[in-house]
């Protein structure tokens, strides 16, 4: 059983945590080679802020095999990354020049303990010091004895994380991952709202317009846009489920409804359109409620675990035999140069080039989601899919 003592030392302040932290500064200079397995990168998302961690940990033990990396939670109970993983908010990590969304389990004590033994015999520093930290870290005098470290292992929890499934192979192989959390995505979109229509808008439409037509949309149906952004999809549309038909809108960001709510009255379609801010992973709407669903640069937004759920969510609110088309950046089998750089740029500045490309027919396909068409054309010089499928 795990102790929680109250005498455990409370996590470090000022320069000591500044000089813990260094690691993750060298990391962010794309040197994390030079650690190896010896460190790695937790990066995960606050419990009540939704802010976006990097937290430096020393690895106690490195299995090549399955890539499976155990750390310890420092300071015990008191440790905040330990919270923020136990609720499903651990992002990433970086480790040896690589970068993976992890899985994780806790360390049962019996191998918790043999990983201590192994780790104060093989971590290159003497014992004595290795004694001396986790007394410091335990909150009291660690003689490396038996019943020692058996009390260390109830005591720190140690953690092993390795990559998630998705990361070994197939389709998804490769495929950039998204580092900012949704918190971070909704303010930038706050931000850029106003002017969003001047630097995007105009690349955008025709994709986007010949991904709707591909849809057909019929007077008197039911649809759902996710991610409707400035509100040009929304006058199209309501216009083209007209007379009896209406339109349901959904975006994460307050900014963009705003901007919508304007075009739609002025377009006169304000009485068959309906606006809601809120996250594609929980839509407020109740299952089998429209005929159609439009999703145009915004599935490739989420995360990689994340766009299987998003999906599942668009067949939830879909009647049986309703129609959804999604257009998106499309990730091919053997990436061009132009593709790869891209990709570069959003591993460099991904709170910029925020989308990524996506395997868009593999992902509708695992979906459960029956493809009628597929349309391939490019934005950018970059590859784009517009996807139509049906649910069964």
């Amino acid at each position: 059983m795990t102790t929680r003592p109250s005498g455990q030392p409370a996590p470090p302040g000022g320069v000591i945590r500044r000089l813990l932290a260094l690691p993750a500064y060298l990391y962010r200079a794309h040197l994390g080679f030079l650690f190896g397995h010896r460190f790695l990168i937790l990066v995960h998302e606050g419990r009540r802020t939704h802010l976006r961690r990097e937290t430096p940990l020393e690895v106690m033990a490195y299995n090549p095999a399955n890539q499976e990396a155990i750390v310890a939670a420092g300071w015990g109970w008191k440790t905040g990354w330990l919270h923020n993983v136990e609720a499903g908010l651990a992002r990433e990590v970086w480790i040896a020049g690589t970068r993976y969304r992890p899985v994780w389990r806790r360390l049962e004590v019996d191998e918790a303990v043999a990983v201590l033994e192994r780790y104060e015999r093989h971590s290159g520093l003497p014992a004595v010091v290795v004694r001396t930290v986790l007394g410091r870290l335990l909150g009291w005098p660690y003689d490396g004895t038996p019943a020692a470290r058996r009390r260390a292992a109830e005591q720190l929890p140690l953690l092993a994380f390795r990559p998630a499934a998705e990361e070994s192979s197939g389709p998804w192989q490769g495929v950039r991952r998204v580092r900012r959390t949704h918190a971070q995505a909704k303010a930038s979109y706050n931000r850029l709202s106003r002017g969003y229509d001047l630097f995007e808008e105009p690349f955008e439409r025709g994709v986007r317009r010949r991904a709707i037509a591909m849809l057909h949309p019929l007077a008197g149906e039911r649809v759902l846009e996710v991610g409707f952004g400035t509100g040009h999809d929304l006058v199209s549309l309501a216009r083209a489920v007209a007379p009896g038909g209406r339109v349901w809108g959904l975006d994460l960001s307050e900014g963009m409804r705003r901007v919508a709510e304007r075009r739609v009255r002025g377009a006169g379609v304000a009485d068959r359109v309906e606006l809601a801010t809120g996250d594609a992973l929980a839509m407020p709407y109740p299952d089998g409620a429209v005929d159609l669903v439009v999703m145009s640069f915004t599935l490739e937004l989420f995360d990689t675990p994340e766009v299987p759920l998003v999906l599942a969510e668009c067949a939830r609110v879909l009647r049986p035999g309703g129609r959804i088309g999604v257009t998106s950046l499309a990730r091919r089998d053997r990436p061009a140069l132009w593709t790869r750089l891209y990709e570069r740029g959003h591993d460099l500045l991904p709170a910029l080039i925020d989308c990524r490309p996506i395997p868009l027919e593999t992902a509708l396909a695992e979906a459960g989601l029956q493809i009628t068409q597929v349309v391939q054309g490019t934005l950018w010089g970059l590859p784009v899919d517009a996807v139509v499928a049906d649910r069964p």
